[in-house]
């Protein structure tokens, strides 16, 4: 019998890193596995802690084109420059590094593939930003697009569902697989009017073969639980059914978090917890459990950590106990030279919603909603799951 759950590790998970001082802290990672390790979680026999390796310079190009695999290759001899025009600096030994990243997203869809789990989890994955010849977004490789180029390629798949919960736009994704049926892509975030990358908008549906399996719902600021919980319940159900997919590849991204510093939304672990049982749900009513899951997004380090352990225990089935270990806590203190460690795993302190924002946002939401799903019966005629 495979083991159901598969988490995918390498000590350079935590090398990508844009130095002091940047929002993106690969501690993160540390955090989310020292927590389930408090939980006794990878004693569970249905858990496997998987190594992996960088991946190859032809996994790259199955994406990337040469020039630019080149110029990674040679801001990561000396580390200086950097891979944008902004926030993704060069450091030393990135090529290598960020390589191992892709290298994990390749091997959970491998395990998954080759039937020894059912669903796998690379936190050190989730770069959807970079694009084919460039970079950004605190992305260098885009190791979401080589694994379902994988997908395609290798295994011969031609129906993926991609979700990305990530508060900022998988604009990388969206591009290398604008015209491509193939992949069905569903992007909840931040209005691009308000956040990176200035993308991701309603109308933003396709081309070509791909016309139409491209949805974006850009949410305002301030979307809470209610909120998004009823978009994704109404919509994601009816994208499956019609799409019946053969794999799905989850973004787990968790800065869309209220103690996020670079978003505007006001989720709580309630909305994970939703979204993980149902993508764990559709993932065996469709793919027979074939379902990989990638860290993204999550600059709080009081949240992230507790997040993606949520998501996680959900997905693979193991009970997370609500309080956590004094030994993480302390831990979490020393680093941050404070007092004020996380007590419990799910939120005790939600944000109070303004009741005029409430009304606004509930409003929206409504009418997102019934134009996307509109938009899906006109497409697919899909008349009967009018209700």
């Amino acid at each position: 019998m495979p083991s159901k759950f598969g988490f995918i590790y390498h000590e350079d998970f935590l090398k990508y890193n844009f130095g002091k001082g940047h929002p993106l802290n690969s501690i993160r990672i540390q955090m989310h596995k020292e927590l389930l390790e408090l939980n006794s979680f990878f004693n569970n026999p249905n858990i496997k802690l998987i190594s992996t390796k960088p991946c190859s310079d032809e996994d790259l190009l199955t994406v990337h084109t040469r020039d630019y695999i080149e110029f990674i290759r040679k801001l990561s001899e000396t580390g200086v420059g950097s891979v944008d025009d902004k926030d993704t600096p060069a450091f030393k030994n990135m090529f290598e590094i960020a390589k191992t990243a892709v290298g994990g997203t390749i091997t959970a869809v491998d395990e998954v593939m080759n039937g020894s789990i059912l669903h796998a989890w690379n936190p050190g994955g989730g770069f959807h930003h970079a694009k084919q010849d460039s970079g950004g977004g605190f992305c260098i490789f885009n190791d979401i697009a080589i694994a379902i180029k994988r997908l395609i390629k290798k295994y011969n798949l031609q129906r993926i569902l991609y979700l990305d919960i990530d508060a900022h736009h998988g604009n990388g994704v969206q591009e290398i697989f604008y015209d491509d049926s193939r992949v069905f892509k569903i992007s909840l975030h931040e209005s691009g009017e308000t956040l990176y990358p200035h993308s991701g908008f309603e109308d933003e549906t396709g081309i070509g073969d791909g016309e139409g399996y491209n949805i974006n719902i850009p949410l305002p600021i301030g979307t809470f639980d209610e909120a998004y919980i009823h978009i994704i319940y109404q919509i994601l159900p009816l994208i499956a059914e019609f799409y019946n997919p053969q794999f799905i590849v989850l973004a787990a991204g968790a800065d869309a978090h209220f103690l996020d510093p670079l978003s505007h939304l006001q989720l709580t672990s309630t909305t994970y917890i939703r979204i993980a049982e149902l993508v764990h749900g559709l993932s065996h009513k469709y793919c027979g459990g074939k379902c990989v899951l990638l860290g993204a997004g999550g600059y709080s380090l009081n949240a992230t950590p507790r997040i993606w352990s949520l998501i996680v225990s959900k997905i693979a089935e193991v009970e997370l106990k609500d309080e956590i270990p004094v030994e993480w806590r302390s831990k979490y203190n020393e680093y941050f030279n404070e007092n004020n460690a996380p007590i419990r795993v799910v939120d005790d302190n939600p944000p109070k919603i303004d009741p005029e924002r409430y009304k606004k946002i509930s409003k929206y939401v409504d009418e997102i909603t019934n134009r996307v799903k509109e938009n899906i019966f006109m497409l697919y005629g899909f008349f009967k799951l009018i209700k």
